[in-house]
């Protein structure tokens, strides 16, 4: 009998320090449980944070090339870039479609403000991108400015004369003029007069027809009314 009871406590202690073991077990994963949660939750918070924060540099980069869009809508446009790159649309499809439904400005903030907050690993594509745009906008600037130059030179070479009254040599170049297009109103007026003496005609006609054509010195005003543009020859 003795030999049982001892027994029998012998296997009550164990059970209890299995019991117990187990309830430490269980405990210890709890906790690692409790600190896993909060580690999570820290973590979303801290990712939800750094979108936020992201967002906000984004608007603050784009909003205001955008004004009648929402900063939802503005933040859309950027979405819609990260895709169109995913897709293997180019930069400079992306930059035409951009800017010519807003601005170049917008195309190229919009692009680059969208790569570096919400897709950076099209950031070297975007690079790239962006640095043979601005080499098209380059070459086109310098086309649009050597255009600019030869009709400024053309202009100064072939002046026109619109209504009003205009002083030889200082306004307008002497020489021979001709109106650009066929009077057929019967109003056309012009009058050639001494500069400065508005009352003193040296020559004047009404048009009815046909395209006039004037001889302009030095010294003199011509005034012109309801007769079109008169061209240098």
């Amino acid at each position: 009998m003795k030999k049982f009871l001892v027994a029998i406590a012998a296997v009550a202690l164990l059970s209890a320090c299995g019991t117990g073991n187990a309830a430490s077990e269980q405990s210890a994963a709890a906790a690692a449980s409790a600190s896993a949660t909060a580690a999570a939750s820290a973590s979303a918070t801290a990712a939800a944070s750094a979108t936020a924060a992201a967002e906000a540099s984004f608007l603050s980069a784009t909003t205001s090339l955008f004004p009648d869009a929402g900063d939802a809508e503005v933040i859309s446009l950027a979405h819609t870039v990260c895709d169109a790159f995913t897709r293997g649309v180019t930069y400079a499809e992306l930059y035409k479609v951009t800017a010519d439904g807003y601005s170049a400005e917008a195309a190229d903030a919009l692009i680059t403000a969208s790569v570096d907050t919400y897709c950076p690993e099209h950031a070297t594509v975007s690079a790239e991108g962006a640095q043979a745009q601005a080499a098209v906008v380059e070459k086109a600037a310098a086309a649009q400015a050597i255009a600019d130059k030869k009709a400024a030179a053309s202009k100064a070479a072939h002046p026109t004369i619109s209504d009003g009254q205009w002083e030889v040599g200082v306004d307008v170049p002497a020489g021979v003029y001709k109106v650009t297009e066929a009077i057929t109103s019967g109003d056309c007026y012009w009058k050639i007069g001494p500069t400065g003496d508005p009352g003193e005609i040296i020559e004047n006609d009404i048009v009815s027809g046909g395209r006039p054509t004037v001889t302009l010195s030095k010294g003199q005003d011509f005034t012109t009314t309801r007769c079109g543009t008169w061209a240098k020859r």
